[in-house]
């Protein structure tokens, strides 16, 4: 039987797990507002959306009204852990859009325009 123990000091997604979770659930969002979301500072929000670009997870659309970028994410992605391929961030990540999607009011999918490329065997997004 498991009991409960002190709060960890840790969280389980890191900081660029968590971004890329917000932006696959938030399409058009601005840093500030992850950041504001995440409890993070705008500048960690802005290296982490660049790294995560530079590595393929996501892609940026600039638009030019504002401040508020739209991003698409690679649910077809994989991991980085080379122990646990061929695991997708679509795979990840599915549950918890999904659970997301069923707590709100109906709204269009957020999820929609998400790239997750047929893999083999794999479900679509």
């Amino acid at each position: 039987m498991l009991t409960r123990v002190k709060a960890a000091k840790w969280t389980l997604l890191t900081n660029h797990g968590a971004v890329l979770l917000f932006v696959a659930q938030e399409r058009k969002v601005s840093a500030r507002r992850i950041a504001q979301a995440l409890d993070l500072a705008e500048r960690s929000v802005q290296r982490i959306l660049g790294d995560l670009e530079e590595s393929g997870y996501l892609a940026k659309r600039e638009d030019k009204k504002g401040r508020i970028n739209e991003y698409e994410v690679d649910l077809g992605h994989d991991l980085r852990r080379p122990d646990v391929h061929p695991v997708t961030v679509g795979d990840l990540f599915q549950p918890l859009l999904t659970s997301k999607e069923k707590n709100t009011s109906p709204k269009p999918s957020r999820t929609a325009s998400v790239r997750h490329p047929q893999r083999g065997n794999r479900r679509q997004a």
